[in-house]
């Protein structure tokens, strides 16, 4: 490691590149023997300048300016003498001796730059300019950690993904070190840098190992299925688009319905809640302000209003039966100070309200999730208790109005495919109850927004964990599945 540098410059040669000099010349004249090179992080290296007249006497109380080369880029810093650390700027006086002084540290990023000194005469600063350069290369560390790409991803069982490990030093730039991938669980089978998926649907831990150093990454064995999701993202090409549908496995992704086209789906934010239609070629959504009403979208991004006029003043939260023949939506009064149920044939005939009460300041019925035999609709309101923060379950037979409480607190509920049960958030998390309100629990171990789609087979929920990312639940056991490459996708729903 080298620990100084000689510079020597002289005001009788402008311009001169750095010859190696023996011996005290005049001239401009850099003894380095072509930079300064050590690894990232090295002891700070003592830079020394020699500042010599035309005849190669010292030249004391001449000015050393020390500053960066093009493309620097944390490659080095540079400090005063004597300094603890980098600083700006770095200048300094020629001593007796002709020298001036600073120390360079190596910095965090691996590559090459320039040290660049300019020199300044004592009896002219403003004009008598020299200027000379030395490189200065920084290499890789240590090795000190593994980055395993993709770090959280998904298969299907049977198919195969590549995972890739490099070694770095402990500001991430990569060293040559070779790394190898290895099964760090039982489900998953290694050949090289290919990883097959051989278990039913679980959670796999996937190693690279290098020497001592040892890191895993995360894969999810998932179940067959395509959801569609609401883009959040601000990256390309995602941000162009509103919706997107995918394979569980990530694969077969299919951005549709394009932003500003038509101009009034413009704003990310308004869009909510996607919900599959009956025959699974469609989809039902609500664009919130202006519009405040429902729409349909082909999967080609084809949008237009669901109904000819909306039914209620806002026309959100949207569920279609099974058979297709009615789509089931919160409706806001005028003024927006209550909310009940409502459904209307999919051409916007037949509407009418479904949940029965007296007009009352502030009441809210929400979130409606029709049977899979038509007969009831669950939803969640504040009528029982007086307290729009405190949403609690009730069913509605839809023929004869009769409402029957669940006796429990919740919102957003969905009602599974089988007619089992009944999905709900509560207090952040996500639970299950049968029709008839027995068997509550608890089936989520993080915190989920309240929008959950279930299976077509009545097995799993796939939900919006905070954050956002999407998760799949097994319903019986609780096994949740992560689809680590889906962050800042919302509000998922599964195709029938």
């Amino acid at each position: 490691m080298r620990t100084s540098l000689l510079i020597v410059l002289a005001f009788a040669c402008v311009g001169c590149d750095s010859p190696v000099a023996n011996n005290d010349m005049p001239g401009l004249t850099i003894r380095a023997e072509g930079g300064l090179v050590d690894t990232v992080s090295a002891p700070p290296a003592h830079v020394i300048v020699e500042v010599r007249d035309s005849i190669g006497a010292p030249l004391a109380g001449a000015i050393v300016v020390f500053r960066y080369g093009s493309a620097t880029d944390g490659v080095f810093a540079l400090g005063p003498a004597g300094s603890l650390g980098p600083s700006w700027p770095i200048i300094d006086t020629t001593d007796a001796l002709g020298r001036g002084e600073a120390r360079l540290w190596h910095g965090g990023s691996v590559g090459e730059s320039w040290l660049v000194v300019d020199a300044f005469a004592p009896e002219a600063p403003a004009t008598a300019l020299l200027v000379d350069s030395v490189t200065v290369r920084t290499l890789a560390g240590r090795p000190a950690k593994l980055i395993i790409t993709p770090i959280d991803t998904a298969l299907y069982q049977g198919n195969n993904g590549t995972f890739t490990a490099i070694v770095t030093d402990r500001f991430g730039n990569p060293r040559p070190d070779t790394a190898r991938i290895e099964a760090g669980t039982s489900g998953i089978k290694v050949n090289g840098t290919t990883v097959q998926a051989t278990a039913t649907p679980s959670r796999q831990v996937v190693r690279a190992r290098s020497g001592a150093l040892v890191d895993s990454v995360w894969l999810s064995i998932v179940p067959q299925g395509t959801i569609v999701v609401r883009i959040m993202r601000l990256t390309e090409p995602d941000h162009q688009y509103v919706f997107a549908t995918f394979q569980l496995d990530g694969s077969d992704t299919h951005r549709f319905l394009r932003r500003g086209a038509p101009s009034y789906f413009g704003s990310n934010d308004k869009f909510m809640n996607p919900e599959w239609g009956a025959t699974g070629d469609y989809l039902l959504f609500f664009d919130g302000y202006p519009n405040k009403q429902l729409y349909r979208t082909t999967l080609d991004g084809v949008a237009s209003p669901l109904f000819p006029t909306r039914v209620t003043e806002q026309d959100i939260w949207q569920q279609g039966t099974r058979d297709g023949s009615w789509i089931y939506f919160d409706g806001a009064t005028p003024g927006a100070y209550r909310t009940y149920i409502y459904r209307a044939r999919a051409d916007g005939s037949e509407a009418s309200r479904v949940s029965p009460g007296p007009e009352k300041f502030y009441e809210n019925d929400l979130y409606p999730s029709p049977s899979p035999d038509g007969r009831y609709v669950v939803y969640a309101t504040d009528r029982e208790n007086g307290d729009i923060f405190t949403l609690r379950l009730q069913i509605l037979e839809v023929e004869t109005g009769v409402i029957r409480s669940l006796g429990v607190a919740g919102t957003g509920p969905r009602w599974s495919p089988t007619g089992e049960w009944i999905a709900f958030g509560q207090d952040h998390h996500l639970s299950v109850v049968r029709p008839d309100g027995t068997g509550l629990r608890q089936v989520s171990a993080y915190g989920y927004e309240p929008w959950v789609s279930w299976s077509p087979d009545g097995r799993w929920l796939v939900a919006e964990r905070y954050g956002p990312v999407i998760d799949l639940i097994e319903v019986e056991t609780g096994l949740t599945l992560p689809l680590g490459f889906t962050g800042y996708l919302t509000t998922p729903a599964w195709r029938p």
